[in-house]
């Protein structure tokens, strides 16, 4: 059985909470480092002090919590403010990231984590969502 009620996820066992990132959760963005090879997190402290100076200008986000724990998060920018030059209309959600830990995939949780934050965006006035893909032959299987 799963129930939503606001920003919480509720299932028989677990109670998921949706969470907007702010100033003080910067230290446990990028959960989904915890679960890569060494080279991938040694320049984990510069990508969240990135993010900490970037924070509300080129980068937002949602954290989906179990407890205190972050396991999972979408990260997004106003096209306007995007990282990367895309020909888009102004307002515009531009997705960079999203990320679940492994034992919280495919139970339906990326899935809430979304839902969620397309609400909010829709709440604050974007237009859309935009989220990057890719044809590169070697990520395909993500």
């Amino acid at each position: 059985m799963i129930e939503r009620l606001n920003n919480r996820i509720i299932t028989e066992k677990i109670e998921m909470q949706v969470k907007k990132v702010t100033l003080d959760d910067t230290n446990s963005t990028y959960c989904c480092a915890s679960e890569l090879r060494s080279e991938w997190t040694e320049p984990l402290p510069e990508s969240r002090e990135w993010f900490r100076a970037n924070l509300g200008k080129r980068m937002e986000g949602y954290h989906l919590l179990d407890g205190e724990k972050v396991v999972g998060h979408i990260y997004y920018a106003a096209s306007e403010n995007a990282l990367i030059p895309y020909e888009i209309e102004p307002n515009v959600a531009c997705v960079y990231c999203t990320e679940m830990l492994r034992e919280y995939m495919h139970k339906g949780y990326g899935k809430m984590l979304f839902d969620y934050a397309k609400g909010e965006l829709e709440k604050q006035g974007f237009k859309g969502v935009m989220v990057h893909a890719s044809d590169f032959k070697e990520w395909m299987h993500y």
